[in-house]
Protein backbone atom coordinates (compact mmCIF):
# COMPACT_ATOMS: atom_id res chain seq x y z
CA UNK A 1 0.00 0.00 0.00
CA UNK A 2 2.82 2.47 0.74
CA UNK A 3 4.44 1.76 -2.64
CA UNK A 4 1.09 2.20 -4.39
CA UNK A 5 0.49 5.50 -2.61
CA UNK A 6 3.94 6.82 -3.54
CA UNK A 7 3.45 5.71 -7.17
CA UNK A 8 0.08 7.49 -7.32
CA UNK A 9 1.54 10.65 -5.81
CA UNK A 10 4.44 10.50 -8.29
CA UNK A 11 2.14 10.19 -11.32
CA UNK A 12 -0.12 12.96 -9.99
CA UNK A 13 2.95 15.15 -9.45
CA UNK A 14 4.19 14.65 -13.03
CA UNK A 15 0.70 15.34 -14.44
CA UNK A 16 0.56 18.54 -12.37
CA UNK A 17 4.00 19.76 -13.48
CA UNK A 18 3.60 18.95 -17.17
CA UNK A 19 -0.07 19.99 -17.34
CA UNK A 20 -0.59 16.83 -19.38
CA UNK A 21 -1.98 13.35 -18.85
CA UNK A 22 0.23 10.62 -17.44
CA UNK A 23 -0.19 6.85 -17.53
CA UNK A 24 1.50 4.02 -15.65
CA UNK A 25 0.92 0.29 -15.13
CA UNK A 26 0.96 -1.05 -11.58
CA UNK A 27 1.04 -4.52 -10.04
CA UNK A 28 -1.03 -4.83 -6.86
CA UNK A 29 -1.27 -7.99 -4.78
CA UNK A 30 -4.85 -8.96 -3.97
CA UNK A 31 -5.77 -12.10 -2.06
CA UNK A 32 -2.38 -13.68 -2.69
CA UNK A 33 -2.26 -13.03 -6.45
CA UNK A 34 -0.87 -10.18 -8.49
CA UNK A 35 -3.34 -7.98 -10.36
CA UNK A 36 -2.32 -5.48 -13.04
CA UNK A 37 -3.81 -1.98 -13.16
CA UNK A 38 -3.39 0.95 -15.54
CA UNK A 39 -3.50 4.30 -13.78
CA UNK A 40 -4.15 7.49 -15.72
CA UNK A 41 -3.89 10.96 -14.23
CA UNK A 42 -5.25 13.94 -16.16
CA UNK A 43 -5.09 17.49 -14.82
CA UNK A 44 -8.17 19.68 -15.16
CA UNK A 45 -7.04 23.10 -16.36
CA UNK A 46 -9.78 25.71 -16.80
CA UNK A 47 -9.29 28.95 -18.72
CA UNK A 48 -7.14 30.49 -15.93
CA UNK A 49 -4.32 28.03 -16.84
CA UNK A 50 -4.04 26.76 -13.29
CA UNK A 51 -4.74 23.19 -12.28
CA UNK A 52 -7.99 22.93 -10.34
CA UNK A 53 -7.86 19.16 -9.83
CA UNK A 54 -6.42 15.95 -11.25
CA UNK A 55 -8.70 13.16 -12.39
CA UNK A 56 -7.21 9.73 -11.64
CA UNK A 57 -8.61 6.60 -13.25
CA UNK A 58 -7.65 2.99 -12.52
CA UNK A 59 -8.52 0.16 -14.94
CA UNK A 60 -7.77 -3.47 -14.20
CA UNK A 61 -5.76 -4.98 -17.07
CA UNK A 62 -4.81 -8.37 -15.57
CA UNK A 63 -6.58 -10.37 -18.27
CA UNK A 64 -4.95 -8.32 -21.04
CA UNK A 65 -1.52 -8.88 -19.48
CA UNK A 66 -2.18 -12.64 -19.29
CA UNK A 67 -3.27 -12.72 -22.95
CA UNK A 68 -0.19 -10.69 -23.96
CA UNK A 69 2.05 -13.20 -22.17
CA UNK A 70 0.32 -16.16 -23.83
CA UNK A 71 0.58 -14.49 -27.26
CA UNK A 72 4.30 -13.86 -26.79
CA UNK A 73 4.84 -17.51 -25.81
CA UNK A 74 2.94 -18.68 -28.89
CA UNK A 75 5.03 -16.38 -31.10
CA UNK A 76 8.25 -17.72 -29.56
CA UNK A 77 7.14 -21.31 -30.12
CA UNK A 78 6.18 -20.55 -33.73
CA UNK A 79 9.54 -18.83 -34.35
CA UNK A 80 11.39 -21.80 -32.85
CA UNK A 81 9.55 -24.23 -35.15
CA UNK A 82 10.17 -22.11 -38.25
CA UNK A 83 13.84 -21.53 -37.41
CA UNK A 84 14.53 -25.23 -36.82
CA UNK A 85 12.64 -26.53 -39.85
CA UNK A 86 14.97 -28.27 -42.31
CA UNK A 87 12.59 -28.03 -45.22
CA UNK A 88 10.94 -24.92 -46.56
CA UNK A 89 7.48 -24.11 -45.32
CA UNK A 90 5.11 -23.11 -48.10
Amino acid sequence: PIMLKSKCVHVWSIASKTHGPQEVELVIEQNGSDRWWRMMASPVIPSEHTIQRVIVTLIEISEKKLLDTELNLARQRYAAVVETAFEGII
